[in-house]
């Protein structure tokens, strides 16, 4: 319940609070699989959310999935809420979700020729894949080097002013930040691996292409949020005594709070500077 009101001062909620784009869609997408992929190791039917949101990825953002792709691998392998069960069922429930999105692929191309008379993947891959260079550090290493400091400087500044908490959590530790890794609960440390390490994931995808835009850069800017929030509420008691205040004072502040800023958006948005 923290989270969800303070999530919403970050500066890349304010970008894009009212915008329309595939970003929320895609993050919706993307904490449905996790949800999955937890629940899935307590019966099978969670296997169907997992389809869900992957088949949902495809059809919103087409090859933009590979990042939830990659995100559902991280949460198998650290399995940060520690639930019980095989590993071998968000993996089957992963892999229903792959042929699964190979039929709507099948299908949906299948429905566009009967109504354009033309394939969708074929212009799909001409227009947005073809064009597509990688950059490696042998071949376009400037370029490369370029795209990494453009998402790192999204990712500390459109999360702020958690992603700045976590610098300085980490910093006022010192020293004793091994000794406090050791007293985090296990559930805890595989969070923030799970967190951070997505957004470390998102930015080897992203950077080496030659298409780059902070959009691309949503969920993991989101994951970057989500782990600074959560350590800024239990390292400063101010934090957590204020929104503990705010939350008992006000139990809906977060839906009250997220709708005068869309207010205020709408109302200030030609005068507001765009972070």
């Amino acid at each position: 319940r923290a989270a969800l009101l303070l999530l919403l001062v970050m500066p890349v909620a304010f970008v894009f609070r009212i915008r329309a784009n595939h970003e929320y869609p895609m993050l919706v997408c993307l904490l449905a699989v996790i949800i999955g992929l937890d629940g899935v190791r307590r019966a099978w039917a969670w296997s169907a959310v997992v389809v869900a949101g992957l088949v949902a990825a495809l059809l919103i953002k087409g090859a933009f999935v590979v990042l939830i792709l990659a995100a559902a691998a991280l949460w198998i392998a650290l399995n940060p809420t520690r639930s019980s069960g095989p590993a071998a069922r968000p993996i089957g429930a992963v892999v229903l979700g792959v042929a699964a999105m190979v039929l709507a692929a099948i299908a949906y191309d299948a429905l566009y020729v009967r109504v354009t008379g033309e394939t969708f993947w074929a212009g799909y891959w001409g227009r947005q894949l073809g064009p597509l260079t990688l950059a490696t550090p042998l071949d376009g290493a400037t370029t490369l080097a370029s795209h990494v400091v453009f998402y790192l400087s999204r990712l500390l500044w459109h999360p702020a002013p958690w992603s700045v908490a976590l610098v300085v959590a980490a910093a006022q530790r010192g020293g004793a930040l091994g000794a406090w890794w050791r007293r985090t609960p296990d559930s805890a440390r595989r969070g923030l691996l799970f967190g951070l390490g997505f957004a470390a994931l998102s930015l080897v995808v992203l950077s080496p292409s030659s298409r780059f835009a902070e959009r691309y850069a949503f969920s993991a800017t989101f994951a970057v949020g989500t782990v600074g929030a959560v350590v800024a509420y239990q390292s400063w008691s101010r934090v957590k005594h204020a929104v503990a205040w705010i939350d008992r004072t006000v139990p809906a502040a977060p839906a009250l709070a997220w709708l005068v800023l869309v207010l205020l958006r709408l109302a200030l948005g030609p005068w507001l500077p765009r972070y």
